[in-house]
């Protein structure tokens, strides 16, 4: 996600701080959870950003991890997680971003990998929805993290918007030998199912409750209990009855 791409998703409502935090609900017998794809670090949370973390343990989340868009918000994920325990960062070029994703960065990346509070690279992957860079450039930047990945030893978060057909081609050449997160998944359950037999795990956010969210509904019921996760995409694609509004991490609940 990046917000040029959601803003557009959703322009028939305007973000709300409509019933934003609930501080007065028991800790007692509360079911955790974490919230696998926020993006804390875009700039729909300026403002809220602190009155939101603070808020977490409260709302029962456990963590919250904040992937990385581009070099700007990869550094802005990591300072979030070094500053709030349960916040966990990615660094990672998106695909929108792929035409500004440069050697230097890539060095720079291996060295924010060992930082304890980043566990994946993400969010990586390929968008020919809107093309912000050339499929070309896509592939090569996708693949380019998926080697680096492999050399770090760390998972990788995928994010594939009409493209599902050069996304399995691409992981079919690294299939288990990575670990990925498919983040935010919206495809033809037969091509999950190509992509579970290498080992990888799945995540759904609130297109699930969206009417005609036909992909997202059938999944969650057929990816393996072990293989699904759960998360908000936020700021964006609040899920019913919180559409329009600013995307918290406990509405992934």
């Amino acid at each position: 996600m990046t917000e040029r791409m959601d803003q557009a998703e959703t322009t028939e409502r305007t973000l709300s701080n409509a019933e934003p935090f609930r501080p007065d609900v028991a800790l007692e017998n509360k079911l955790w959870f974490i919230d696998a794809h926020c993006h804390l670090d875009d700039d729909a949370y300026d403002g809220k950003r602190e009155d939101v973390l603070s808020a977490l343990e409260n709302e029962g989340v456990e963590a919250v991890v904040n992937p990385g868009c581009d070099e700007e918000s990869s550094l802005k994920a990591v300072a979030l997680a070094n500053q709030y325990d349960r916040v966990f960062a990615c660094i990672g070029t998106h695909p929108h971003e792929a035409s500004g994703y440069i050697s230097e960065w890539e060095e720079q990346m291996r060295s924010l990998a060992n930082e304890k509070k980043v566990v994946a690279i993400g969010e990586i992957g390929l968008d020919y929805h809107y093309d912000f860079s050339p499929r070309e450039t896509q592939r090569d930047v996708f693949e380019r993290q998926l080697s680096l990945a492999k050399e770090l030893d760390l998972p990788v978060v995928i994010h594939s918007r009409e493209a599902c057909e050069d996304t399995l081609a691409i992981l079919k050449n690294f299939g288990s030998s990575i670990r990925a997160l498919m983040h935010s998944f919206n495809e033809d359950p037969k091509i999950w199912k190509e992509l579970a037999d290498f080992g990888y795990s799945l995540s759904l956010g609130g297109m699930v409750t969206f009417k005609n969210a036909r992909w997202p509904k059938e999944l969650a019921k057929c990816v393996a209990a072990d293989r699904l996760l759960i998360e908000t995409d936020g700021p964006y694609l609040a899920p019913v009855p919180y559409r329009g509004r600013l995307n918290l991490p406990w509405y992934a609940a």
